[in-house]
């Protein structure tokens, strides 16, 4: 039996549909999940690093290693560059502290964030640096009392208008 090929599907063709985006109202709990991640994420990069001249440059908590985290593109928009996370010390699979600040720092993205599995020998010392020795010993211990977590819609909804004005704040700031 012979098959005939399917005509393939072209952008813009005629008989296509417009593509439907939700607001932020309208999305689950697992989409909003994404979009806060996308907003705490870029929070963290910018918090994380110093505006020197036309860009932001950070150093990864685990490692040490320096670079350009972010830049203004000639069109005056903010472009993240690649090589840099927002990596955790407590996996971001635990949810009750995938959004808590001192969990979230800046990490380079293929080093430590991903071959090294979060480099969590140099992580740890690190963030006793940062945030103080007790640090480590509170996230894990809130960790494990809270095994399962689940966030609510208004939880999130209030982790991405919190990461936006902060980020904003950010960048006002070095102006």
């Amino acid at each position: 039996m012979i098959r005939a090929k399917k005509r393939p599907k072209l952008w813009g063709h005629p008989n296509q549909k417009p593509r439907k985006y939700k607001t932020l109202a309208q999305k689950n709990t697992q989409e909003l999940d994404r979009v806060a991640w996308e907003w705490f994420s870029k929070y963290v990069r910018l918090r994380d690093s110093v505006f020197k001249d036309t860009a932001w440059y950070g150093t990864c908590i685990s490692c040490s290693h320096s670079g350009r985290v972010a830049h203004f593109t000639p069109d005056g928009k903010l472009h993240f560059d690649l090589g840099w996370d927002a990596g955790h010390y407590i996996k971001r699979g635990r949810k009750v502290v995938k959004y808590n600040e001192m969990n979230v720092n800046l990490q380079c993205k293929n080093h430590c964030n991903k071959w090294l599995n979060g480099n969590p020998e140099k992580y740890r010392p690190a963030l006793q640096l940062k945030y103080g020795d007790e640090v480590p010993d509170e996230l894990e211990k809130l960790d494990k009392a809270t095994p399962y977590y689940k966030f609510s819609k208004d939880e999130l909804m209030g982790i991405i208008t919190d990461s936006k004005t902060q980020l904003e704040y950010l960048i006002k700031i070095k102006e």
